[in-house]
């Protein structure tokens, strides 16, 4: 499906490598917006994120970094051809490289996140698929150590990830003194657990932990996942 319709936009993600799934669907639903008014999106891909969060919330002007250079501008494509176009700029440049002019409010990232697995190659070998689903362009340490010095001292930074690497992911982030106040476990269907929504402050304080279910054991997606993702889905789930 090259077109993907929301409720207040569409995403057009013909050549971007990552297509829209669920780990962008329920990040863009939970990070809280309120009182934000700087955004960083690490690793926008087709700009759904940015989009999600500019519905969300309209006074916030959103910085959209992206690597690739197809995925970049179909992200571009996205939000100009959007109702949000004057909340987003899009960048197409490296994260770790590129020198932003100030600090954010919020900080959210999709990574990259299978670290030291298995690449595609040989006639499957897609080196844009593995720029976008692997860490080696995105390290943790260096990612962690770059957020931490451009989220204000206020302001939160908001993760998804593998369930396996959050915990490798929240001592990295202790050490830059980002501290975990909220954890969302995600399960796929009841007991399976397959993502981390992770929620870290400059602030040290005591963090909150809940889960959300995705699917029931018969497939159809949850009460849960529906009442949260109602005000973005433009079809009956």
């Amino acid at each position: 499906m090259s077109i993907f319709q929301f409720k207040h936009f569409s995403i057009l993600q013909k050549d971007s490598a990552m297509k829209i799934g669920t780990d962008a669907m329920i990040l863009g639903a939970l990070v809280s917006v309120e009182a934000k008014t700087t955004v960083l999106d690490i690793g926008t891909g087709t700009g759904v994120l940015s989009l999600m969060l500019a519905q969300k919330n309209k006074n916030m002007h959103i910085s959209a970094i992206e690597i690739d250079e197809k995925a970049s501008f179909e992200a571009k494509f996205n939000v100009e051809n959007s109702t949000y176009k004057n909340q987003i700029d899009v960048i197409f440049s490296d994260f770790l490289e590129y020198d932003f002019s100030g600090k954010f409010d919020l900080i959210v990232t999709n990574p990259p996140f299978f670290e030291n697995s298995l690449k595609s190659s040989g006639k499957f070998k897609s080196e844009q698929t593995n720029l976008a689903r692997h860490t080696d362009s995105l390290p943790f340490e260096r990612l962690i150590k770059k957020v931490s010095d451009l989220l204000n001292e206020e302001g939160d930074f908001w993760i998804i990830l593998p369930h396996v690497a959050a915990a490798k992911l929240i001592v990295i982030a202790h050490k830059q003194d980002l501290f975990l106040i909220e954890e969302i476990a995600v399960y796929g269907k009841p007991n399976i657990l397959i993502r981390k929504i992770l929620r870290f402050s400059k602030n040290s304080i005591k963090h909150v932990t809940t889960s959300l279910l995705i699917r029931e054991n018969n497939s159809d997606y949850s009460d849960e996942y529906k009442s949260l993702t109602f005000d973005f889905h433009n079809r009956k789930l």
